[in-house]
């Protein structure tokens, strides 16, 4: 299959190669997330300020040909013995499923075999907890089980199981929709409790239809033609600087699949190779085109018709896009349209890989804004702000430009409008420069030019705000170009 998808790779290559829809649906599975938990170890996650907390253990019966993790969700004031019978309850129902299968096989009478294989388990103390060998008093609350976690041994049969409270621990991640040939791939969400991310140990690995073989560490990979045609899978053990906690492994719904192959910014990265330093520094800004707007029949049918629909789905589009930027070796970039849950889930967590921080204001109501993010390892941030420009008219000389303009219409549209400007304040760790960038996205109508030009001078009046504070120069960012 994968000298296949190579033969299809090369002989198709186009700057716009349609995602067949039948590969999709054939080897889509549906894959969820799987936590590995280590055995003889039971998590507890709970928040002093919650009623409820969670516990989760694998128990393993190789008598019965049971291995299986069993989760529960209580109240911090039920009983240890209420928690108790739980736990026998949902163990035994398991372990008579099986049972009943394997002896309905037989032909087998299994009410008869059921009622026989019953088990009182509490009654027996086969399920129980301990301290120093004594076993709780079943009337005290699970309340003590939290304030004492590290004390106390769950035992269930001749099993017993440590309490791990509050370890490192993941609780969603997932995996994009897209998975592109030389296009990084990471978790298009990841969230987790307790870790430090910088110390999770991620790995990745590919399955040619035969065994998984581990093919790259760390938060982003980037697939190559030898991935093509294959399943891959992360695997992530959350961490932070004392602890580690249980494995995760998820595996992608889909293949990997061609590329669009080569692409405009190819060109560009030529000159972007090398990354400067001392007074030199690069800026890139770009108008990412949010998917509030690029979803919408104007964009399909009217502004980018000659777009096929793939390419103008986020999913899609937000693969290029971060190969662009990471490309540009940039130190400073400034981005308008910008969905707050593509800031979210996928530019901060695949450029904070690269020492990038940022700062991101949405506009008003609207679920796209503006961004900046800045190179750690050359910047510290002094200050970040933003501005509504048309509820900021007083701001020093505008209020007098804006008194002088005599149609109402003008001042109608100007004032209607939500554009923001945003400003980071940027101090050199190379040398005494200080820089303020200012990053806007100004309003779109082609015949709109006065009203940008309102919008620009406004804009500059509040950047030298920052200036007079600072004595510094302004850089400003103004930017309307769109990718798609």
């Amino acid at each position: 299959m994968s000298m296949l998808f190579c033969n299809l790779y090369s002989k198709c290559r186009t700057p716009f190669l349609p995602i067949t829809k039948v590969y999709q649906a054939f080897y889509k599975n549906y894959s969820a997330a799987v936590v590995r938990l280590k055995m003889n170890e039971a998590i507890i996650l709970h928040e002093e300020s919650n009623n409820k907390f969670t516990m989760s253990f694998r128990y393993i019966n190789p008598e019965l040909n049971v291995d299986r993790q069993f989760n529960f969700d209580r109240q911090v004031d039920d009983s240890i013995t209420k928690f108790i019978q739980r736990i026998n309850t949902n163990i035994n129902t398991y372990i008579m499923k099986k049972y009943w299968k394997k002896q309905k096989k037989k032909n087998k009478n299994t009410n008869e075999i059921l009622e026989e294989k019953q088990v009182t388990n509490v009654e027996h103390n086969n399920v129980k907890f301990v301290r120093n060998q004594s076993i709780l008093d079943g009337n005290l609350t699970c309340k003590s089980l939290l304030e004492n976690s590290s004390d106390i041994k769950l035992v269930i049969f001749d099993t017993e199981y440590v309490l791990k409270q509050n370890i490192p621990y993941v609780t969603k991640i997932e995996l994009p929709a897209s998975i592109l040939v030389d296009f990084p791939i990471y978790p298009s969400k990841f969230e987790a409790i307790h870790i430090d991310k910088t110390k999770c140990i991620f790995n990745w690995y590919k399955n040619d239809g035969l065994t998984w073989t581990h093919i790259g560490q760390g938060y982003l990979y980037v697939p190559n033609m030898s991935d093509l045609g294959c399943e891959l899978k992360i695997s992530c053990e959350p961490r932070n600087e004392t602890q580690s906690g249980p494995m995760i492994e998820l595996i992608s719904k889909d293949i990997v699949l061609p590329g669009p192959g080569p692409c405009p910014f190819d060109t560009r990265h030529a000159f972007t190779s090398n990354k400067l330093s001392g007074k030199s520094f690069r800026v890139t800004s770009y108008n990412i085109l949010a998917n509030i707007y690029s979803a919408t029949s104007l964009s399909k049918d009217t502004l980018y018709p000659y777009c096929p629909s793939y390419a103008l789905s986020m999913d899609y589009r937000k693969l290029l896009l971060l190969k662009e930027l990471m490309g540009y070796n940039t130190d400073i970039i400034c981005l308008q349209e910008v969905d707050g849950k593509v800031y979210e889930h996928d530019l901060v967590p695949a450029l904070s890989e690269l020492n990038y921080d940022s700062i991101f204001n949405l506009k008003n109501e609207l679920q796209e804004g503006l961004a900046i993010f800045y190179n750690q390892k050359r910047f510290d941030q002094l200050i970040c702000d933003y501005s509504v420009i048309s509820q900021d008219t007083n701001l020093n000389e505008f209020n007098n430009v804006l008194s002088l303009i005599q149609n109402d219409n003008v001042k109608k549209t100007f004032l209607n409008r939500n554009t923001i400007i945003q400003v980071a304040v940027l101090r050199s760790k190379e040398n005494p420069e200080i820089l303020i960038v200012g990053n806007t996205h100004l309003y779109f109508r082609p015949q709109a030019d006065h009203i940008r030009l309102l919008q620009a001078y406004h804009g500059l009046l509040y950047l030298q705000t920052f200036a007079n504070k600072m004595k510094t120069e302004v850089l400003v960012i103004i930017n309307q170009l769109k990718i798609c």
